[in-house]
């Protein structure tokens, strides 16, 4: 997993910059407001580091490496259209004590829950007033999303990634909307 950041971190940096070489060519005579143009930012270089993350073929980054190193691909990119899925739930299985559940799997739920913490927080911090169905619906579409489109670059439909995605994006909103509650609450007493 490591190596997978550290090869979607150059990727990440770059669209970062570029994102705000355009917003400060197009805020230029403008009054800024720092905090929203951070969150933007850091929106940005998050969206593009999740979809890295999700979204490219296995050994995407890693080729393009090799490529720009040595002038030869490493590894196969892919395969595509495989339409790989797992439909039986390794945490439902957990749950009902069917399943041990090794460290690998452990990391994997857990990971696939922090992943999309933040994108929770961001919804919540760009979008300042959204109903509790809203976001609701939000967390559930979004996963979906990125597992229908995980089958078409060859890589696994996964129920549990479903769940977990889903609650990772509800607490992240939550956790950020109850931060903004204390801090209403500080800021009145003070």
């Amino acid at each position: 997993m490591i190596n997978e950041i550290l090869e979607i971190l150059p990727i990440t940096i770059l669209v970062g910059l570029i994102y705000l070489i355009i917003r400060i060519k197009n805020l230029k005579k403008q009054k800024i407001n720092y905090y929203k143009e951070t969150v933007y930012f850091l929106f940005v270089c998050y969206i593009t580091a999740l979809v890295n993350l999700v979204l490219v073929p296995n050994n995407f980054w890693y080729n393009i490496w090799s490529l720009i190193k040595t002038g030869m691909l490493a590894d196969q990119i892919g395969p595509f259209l495989t339409f790989n899925y797992k439909l039986e739930s390794t945490i439902l299985l957990i749950l009902k004590g069917e399943y041990v559940s090794s460290a690998w799997v452990k990391f994997m739920i857990v990971g696939n829950i922090i992943l999309f913490i933040p994108l929770g927080m961001f919804i919540n911090l760009i979008k300042e007033k959204i109903s509790n169905i809203k976001i609701i619906i939000l967390s559930i579409i979004i996963p979906i999303c990125v597992e229908t489109f995980q089958l078409l670059i060859g890589r696994t439909f996964d129920v549990d990634d479903l769940v977990t995605n889903t609650l990772g994006i509800l607490i992240g909103y939550y956790i950020t909307k109850l931060i903004k509650i204390i801090i209403l609450k500080i800021k009145k007493t003070i």
